[in-house]
């Protein structure tokens, strides 16, 4: 392992630039940035995602567990976010409450009002 750097060698390479600790794997040290950034590491395998608030941590591991925890009434559909949910339920009602005010016609999410602008 000649030139690479390993958890048994006594060089650190990797060096925090806030507090100059170093480092002997690049892992060492983004978990290091981490703690100064306050960020939540998803520890779900390699997924490397980053978040910098508890929630945002919970609702993304929902996308590793399959949790589905906002359900459709009318078709039982699960979705992870209560935003697509009710995304979801605009379509299944065919509610159209956002309505461009040139044409006057009727969409069932801003993103689609916005882009029909």
């Amino acid at each position: 392992m000649e030139g690479k750097s390993n958890i048994y060698s006594r060089e650190k390479p990797y060096i925090c630039l806030v507090n100059g600790r170093g480092f002997s794997q690049s892992s060492g040290l983004s978990k290091q940035k981490q703690n100064h950034t306050g960020e939540k590491p998803c520890k779900y395998g390699d997924c490397g995602k980053g978040f910098n608030y508890p929630y945002e941590l919970e609702s993304h591991m929902r996308i590793h567990s399959g949790e589905r925890p906002f359900s459709c009434s009318m078709c039982g559909k699960g979705f992870i976010h209560l935003s697509t949910l009710l995304a979801h339920q605009h379509v299944e009602t065919g509610e159209r409450s956002f309505t461009c005010s040139m044409s006057g016609k009727g969409f069932t999410s801003s993103s689609l009002q916005l882009t029909h602008q």
